[in-house]
């Protein structure tokens, strides 16, 4: 924490032919605290098969992931 900011990492993997190839997910990450709550930005995943502009998780293999805000 610095000021009125928190810093937030996110690690994480997909395994392997765990992601549907045509599927998409959106993550919105909430910082819960007595009083209220904070949304984080949102983050997208899509298949490998999928039509957007979001993270590809590849269908074979592993995905590592690092997400910062």
């Amino acid at each position: 924490m610095q000021g009125d900011s928190v810093a937030v990492a996110i690690n994480g993997s997909f395994p392997g032919k765990y992601f549907y190839r045509k599927a998409q997910v959106e993550l919105t990450p909430t910082l819960t605290y007595p009083g209220g709550e904070t949304p984080y930005k949102m983050v997208g995943f899509q298949g490998d098969k999928a039509v957007g502009n979001y993270t590809v998780i590849p269908y074979e293999g592993r995905q590592e992931l690092q997400l910062h805000w």
